[in-house]
């Protein structure tokens, strides 16, 4: 039997090829409308001015000069003179009025909505204006005079030109058709998929009537549910019919589906089983079908297959769902494997597997022996019975026949096979079903730790219940963001943890993390979570350990970019860094359970075969002699000896299969090759339970590179490790309490929301080895108390300071200024200039990072040790006028996604 996990992928391959092939003749052009929601964008739709086009008021009252008044006098009851010539209101305004600037002690009613006067900077709302001498004379008291209140600027809404407000493949919402209307009129969609639907079986009747009539019939349920869960996926459906058990009639449909260019798949329910009335396989049989898979590993659905037929002219293959008779079996199939085609066929970009989230089960509930079942339940969150997670009530009896259970069921409850049962208040993973903007269960709101006041500029507390639930027992003290645990990409940006009790974080980070898809869930709460929930979760991880331990585990860790201060974290100094989404690396291990074997992948850093000897010389210059693989035997090596040191007694006679793959570009002082380690570090530490610390992890990584010949300072590695924006002091390293590898220093979280846009320019011939670059300044480190190279002390010292200083407006807690940023950057750039000289630095880095801070305005550096440089413009004009340059010269270029 097929596993659940392979047949969504299968029938997803099949699916992307369709659409791929053809895409080019499924796009219509349609009104922006509300006939438009729920359809996928088959084109970009980018703004052509900015919006609003002027700046304007939003309030009635009197608009103002505020900065030139404030400068020309001193009164507190300022006296204005109205205007009447220059009164605005909202609608189409004469140009030639525009052309008066408006003076200091000037001013002209507005309206909600009006063009601004030229000149005015301040709107004063009517009632906190006194007017005097019918209407020629406004007293305004001088504390309402705030440069930019009750004002809108000219593209405060939309940038302006470029700026792509809805992509390709994204599917719209209403609020979309709105955003769409800025800029376009009519849009491209992806024409919708178009499926035919046959329910098969002797027993059924269309009609409630004919159930009386005929004895020993049932209604059809399933066609018409098909047709309607199609429909919520975002189909057409062209035809649905109900036929018998027989293969002329069943055949015939068949043919018509494969002649009707148009149908994009025929999704069939019964017949698909091994009776002597079952069809279906012959059929595809007869018809010269591929079948793919025809038993699931899971229940209900076991009998569900998947086939293609193929087509003349170069067209398509047609896709074949044939799902369970049962309607339950039909519907569990269909949300699991076919709506997640469907939504592939429509063009969506949206991740299309159902979401999964975490819960407590109500009752105890008996595992099948043989098969992972997906048990129907309604959630409930009650936060005073269970204030972390969702309360998942089962539907009742879940007979695959029983539609009922379906009705009203929000999850799909994962239950592993294994004999037993999954005791009440155990925690499960369980796949999302409904839209919890629209179910009846009750969702609590969870209320926030009380913040340490101390702290507060770092702390962002969100809580999400869209997809996945965060669960964290911290009794409301943010006392030291450093300690807080590595939080998996999606939900690092937006749940921050730390907590009084350093027990509590071990306790739920490391069996938390063992079998939770991956991800360490967190929620904040005002109480810390009691013991009994404790155990529920070790319990629960340890199960799950076992029950999917043939399951492959993936992680990923994400690029790095220096802002300021490196490279002196290498020489016991202070950066700032931040992990980017732009590009990132990913591990997958997949357990050999029955095996001791351990195998590497080779990625696409490693070879042994090559076109000619230059390819190979090319080859092993750019990657080593062993590309990535090295990295993965290393790290295996530096693991095993870890729990050697720390006495964990892991059993290692599970054996494994490794493999790496990576976006981060090469050479470009990214951190690529910590990215990779890291990643399978994470894999390792979950196949085998290895437990430990953070910042363990990062010493662990920068130990496997030095052991490969690496040279590099600890920032990329505790910066991947941690994610986010992070402030790092490296002046104090201390050993760790469970064993003989090193904390490099002290960290602490920043609010990357605070940075102002910035941009990552790169170009292959830009790229630098790391090792090169770092190994002439080590040299002169060693020497540094020496007169002849005391500079490269004081540099070191000042590239920390700048870091400080980039931490300092962090912790004002509001935008940082672009200028203030930039200044740093651009010394921070020059005392490396200065350190490393230009020939190691490299002309085309000298060029590449001149052309960002000349055309941009602003400030530009180094990302790490070279290849690509981080950038911050001025202003939005010279960050346009930067990307054309860009675009000129040949440069890549992307805005930073910060993590």
């Amino acid at each position: 039997m097929t596993t659940i996990e392979e047949a969504v992928e299968i029938a997803l391959e099949w699916s992307r090829s369709v659409f791929a092939s053809t895409s080019s003749r499924r796009e219509s052009i349609v009104a922006v409308d509300e006939r438009c929601i729920g359809r996928v964008l088959a084109k970009d739709v980018k703004a052509h001015v900015p919006h609003p086009p002027f700046a304007a008021s939003v309030m009635d009252g009197y608009a103002v000069n505020a900065r030139e008044t404030i400068e020309q006098t001193e009164e507190q009851n300022i006296e204005f003179t109205v205007l009447a010539s220059e009164v605005s209101r909202a609608g189409p305004v004469s140009t030639g009025r525009l052309k008066r600037a408006m003076k200091a002690l000037e001013c002209a009613y507005v309206t909600t909505g009006a063009a601004l006067p030229r000149g005015c900077d301040c709107v004063i709302p009517s009632e906190q204006c006194d007017v005097h001498s019918n209407g020629t004379v406004v007293f305004v008291e001088r504390a309402a005079l705030v440069a930019g209140k009750w004002t809108r600027v000219s593209g405060s809404d939309v940038a302006g030109q470029g700026e792509t407000l809805v992509r390709r493949g994204e599917q719209l919402t209403v609020f979309d058709i709105g955003v769409l209307k800025y800029a376009v009129d009519e849009i491209a969609i992806f024409n919708r998929p178009r499926v035919r639907i046959l329910s098969t079986g002797d027993e059924l009747v269309a009609s409630v009537r004919d159930v009386h009539d005929k004895f020993g019939c049932i209604i059809d349920t399933n066609s018409p549910m098909l047709g309607a869960m199609c429909m919520d996926s975002g189909s057409e459906v062209i035809c649905r019919d109900v036929t018998q058990d027989d293969l002329e009639r069943t055949t015939t449909f068949f043919r018509s589906a494969l002649a009707d260019e148009g149908c994009d798949a025929l999704i069939t329910s019964g017949g698909a089983s091994v009776g002597d009335r079952d069809f279906i396989e012959a059929v595809i049989t007869s018809l010269g079908g591929e079948i793919h898979f025809r038993r699931l590993a899971m229940k209900p659905g076991k009998p569900t297959t998947f086939a293609t037929l193929s087509r003349s002219d170069g067209l398509p293959p047609l896709l074949v769902f044939a799902l369970p008779g049962n309607p339950v079996s039909a519907a569990v199939t269909f949300s699991l494997v076919v709506a997640p085609c469907i939504q592939v066929l429509s063009g969506s970009i949206s991740e299309p597997k159902l979401r999964r989230i975490h819960c407590v089960l109500n009752e105890t509930l008996t595992l099948d022996p043989e098969r992972p079942e997906y048990h129907r339940a309604v959630l409930e969150w009650n936060g005073a019975t269970h204030p972390s997670l969702p309360i998942a009530h089962s539907t009742g009896r879940q007979i695959s026949s029983r539609l009922l259970s379906m009705r009203g069921a929000d999850v799909l409850v994962e239950l592993p096979k294994g004999p037993g049962v999954v005791e009440k208040g155990a925690i499960a993973s369980a796949l999302v079903l409904s839209d919890f903007r629209r179910a009846n269960f009750h969702m609590e709101k969870i209320a926030t730790p009380k913040r340490d006041v101390g702290h507060a500029p770092f702390a962002t507390f969100t809580t999400r219940n869209d997809a996945r639930v965060y669960v964290l027992g911290a009794n409301g003290r943010v006392l030291d963001l450093k300690r807080s645990v590595g939080l998996e990409e999606n939900v690092r940006s937006s749940c921050r943890r730390s907590g009084s009790s350093n027990d509590v974080a071990d306790v739920l980070s490391a069996p938390l993390s063992m079998y939770s898809n991956n991800e360490i869930h967190v929620a904040v709460t005002d109480d810390l979570p009691s013991q009994a929930l404790f155990e529920s979760i070790e319990k629960t991880a340890k199960r799950l350990r076992i029950a999917m331990s043939n399951t492959s585990i993936t992680h990923r860790t994400f690029a790095r970019v220096g802002l300021a201060g490196n490279p002196s974290d290498a020489y016991g100094g202070k950066v700032v860094a931040a992990s980017i989404s732009n590009f990132c690396a990913e591990a997958i291990l997949t357990p050999m359970v029955a095996s001791k074997r351990v195998s590497f992948v080779l990625g696409p850093y490693d070879a042994n075969d090559y076109d000619s000897f230059d390819d190979m010389a090319s080859h092993v210059s750019s990657h080593g002699v062993d590309g990535g693989v090295r990295l993965l035997k290393a790290l295996c090596e530096n693991v095993k000896r870890y729990c050697v040191e720390t006495k964990q007694m892991i059993d290692f006679s599970c054996g494994f299969e490794l493999s790496y793959a990576s976006t981060i570009p090469e050479q470009l002082g990214l951190s690529g090759s910590s990215g990779i380690i890291i990643a399978a570090l994470r894999c390792l530490m979950q196949h085998y339970g290895v437990k430990m610390s953070i910042d363990e992890q990062a010493s662990i990584a920068l130990r496997v590179e030095h052991d490969v010949g690496i040279n590099a300072g600890p920032m990329d590695r505790v910066q991947q490790v941690y994610g986010g924006c992070m402030f790092m002091d490296f002046s104090c390293p201390k050993e760790c309490d469970s064993s003989t590898l090193i904390v490099h220093g002290e960290y602490t979280r920043l609010n990357a929301d605070l940075l102002p846009p910035m941009y990552l320019v790169w170009r292959g011939e830009s790229a630098s080895h790391s090792g090169k670059v770092h190994s002439g300044l080590k040299e002169r480190w060693t020497n540094r108390h020496t007169n002849e190279d005391s500079e490269v002390a004081v540099s070191m010292g000042r590239l920390a300071s700048l870091a400080e200083e980039i931490f300092e407006l962090f912790k004002k807690g509001k935008k940082i200024d672009v200028n203030e940023l930039a200044d740093r950057m651009n010394e921070n750039f020059q005392l490396r200039r200065t350190l490393m000289g230009d020939k190691v630095i490299s002309e085309a880095n000298l060029r590449m990072v001149r052309m960002c801070q000349e055309v941009g305005g602003g400030g530009a550096k180094l990302a790490g040790s070279g290849g690509s440089c981080v950038a911050v413009c001025k202003n939005e004009a010279t960050a346009q006028a930067l990307r054309r340059a860009c675009t000129e010269s040949g440069y890549a270029y992307e805005q930073l996604k910060f993590v």
